[in-house]
């Protein structure tokens, strides 16, 4: 109550009441370990996070083919529901309010707001009201009810999905702000969070991709700060566990929760070792798919890349080479993949002298990929990263051929401890 107070200089009126309990109501049940055994508090509260914000983002996003949803927000407006009155409810409703009428004023105002907190009451507030019509009208006599009932029945849909999505980012903001996600280190929290706030705001911020281009884009794209700060996470070390840990977002069959973390835990380990120090693998098992989530969440509001071919780098083994790449070879991720729209960008990669993982002493092929994509995000003017890379995101779920692949009987030698001893360009293409 306070808060809003602060915010609007007076005491919420009973609408806004009942929509504040609501709210707290829904998000007030406690996490569970699904009846397999107690967890901790601090694990109970990473792993309803990740329920709400990390699995089912992630898990739709791979279950949909890597195309999720460009709409996030709740798509109808008070026009679209004024189809549904006749002109005698309008003008009824001129000198006395309905649940209707008010709904149309709630959903006005949702539209409206300015920011991820107003937009929460609103929403809700709108949920409730559909809730409360519907319950009134569960076997409509008319046909304006009955199409009046057809467009709450998803308007409910769409204000029940975005009041989920509204709250577990408010969770995800406090945690980073407040060091309840550990992952996140001290200087990419100065880089992440602060930035993401303002630019949210439509101002700027100091460091990288926190300049007016940005807050442009995040304006347009309609962002949230919880969704710039999860894309800004990403850039900076932490993608070095969230891609790992994006391999199992839901448990298997008969898992439990602790043995389903312990399992993605293995693979977030070198992570651990290269990048979060002090940091308990399961415990990044658990944040990532939370920054992934809620990064899905932001990539769905950016249009497709359609900018041409994109190129990513990197460091094999003779081996891995031979097996994964050959003309006709599938290819296909559970995972992000930072690609570059400048060739030389990724040539560093390939060298191994890009990014700040360096190639084993056995990873000596030299591979350049060029791709051709539309399944992907353009995220380089959002960039917390301090090396300007033009990275563009491709997305989990999307599947490639490769199509040619052209050896070079020389190149450059790259990292000392690593030098190249074969190159090649791999060309892949998207397939349906």
């Amino acid at each position: 109550m306070a808060a809003i107070r602060w915010l609007t200089g007076k005491e919420p009126g009973r609408p806004m009441k009942a929509a504040l309990a609501s709210a707290r109501r829904r998000s007030g049940h406690a996490a569970s370990s699904g009846g397999r055994g107690p967890l901790n508090p601090e694990a109970a509260r990473i792993l309803e996070l990740q329920r709400q914000a990390g699995n089912r983002a992630v898990t739709a996003l791979l279950t949909g083919g890597g195309r999720p949803a460009l709409q996030r927000a709740i798509s109808f407006t008070p026009g679209d529901l004024e189809v549904g009155r006749s002109w005698k409810d309008r003008l009824r409703t001129a000198f006395k309010s309905d649940v209707y009428s008010d709904l149309l004023k709630d959903l006005a105002k949702y539209h409206s707001s300015k920011t991820d907190y107003h937009r929460l009451i609103y929403a809700t507030l709108v949920q409730d009201k559909c809730e409360f019509w519907l319950r009134q009208h569960d076997s409509p006599a008319t046909a304006n009810e009955r199409q009046k009932k057809h467009m709450l029945v998803q308007l409910e849909a769409e204000a029940r999905r975005e009041v989920g999505v509204l709250r577990a980012q408010a969770r995800y903001l406090k945690d980073l702000e407040t060091g309840g996600t550990k992952g996140l280190s001290a200087i990419s929290k100065l880089n992440v969070v602060a930035p993401a706030k303002a630019l949210a705001a439509g101002q700027t911020s100091h460091g990288a991709g926190a300049d007016q281009e940005a807050a442009a884009l995040i304006a347009k794209a309609k962002l949230s700060a919880a969704e710039v700060a999860a894309l800004r996470t990403y850039t900076v070390s932490d993608y070095a566990y969230i891609n790992p840990s994006m391999s199992n977002p839901v448990a298997k069959k008969g898992e439990t929760e602790k043995e389903n973390v312990k399992r993605v835990a293995e693979k977030v380990q070198q992570a651990k070792d290269k990048h979060v120090k002090g940091v308990a693998p399961a415990t990044l098992a658990q944040e990532g798919p939370v920054h992934a989530g809620v990064m899905m969440q932001a990539l769905a509001k950016l249009k497709p890349w359609d900018g041409g071919p994109l190129y990513r780098g990197m460091r094999l083994r003779p081996g891995e080479f031979a097996n994964w790449y050959y003309k006709g070879a599938p290819y296909s991720r559970t995972q992000f993949d930072s690609a570059s729209k400048s060739q030389s960008v990724a040539e560093k990669y390939a060298e191994g002298t890009g990014g700040d993982i360096a190639p084993a002493k056995d990873q000596t092929v030299h591979v350049l990929l060029e791709i051709d994509v539309k399944n992907a995000r353009d995220i380089s003017k959002i960039s917390a990263a301090m090396v300007k890379e033009d990275e563009v995101l491709i997305l989990p779920g999307a599947r490639f051929v490769v199509d040619t692949i052209t050896p070079r009987t020389a190149g450059p030698v790259g990292h000392n401890a690593a030098p190249a001893t074969a190159w090649y360009t791999v060309k892949m293409v998207e397939v349906a």
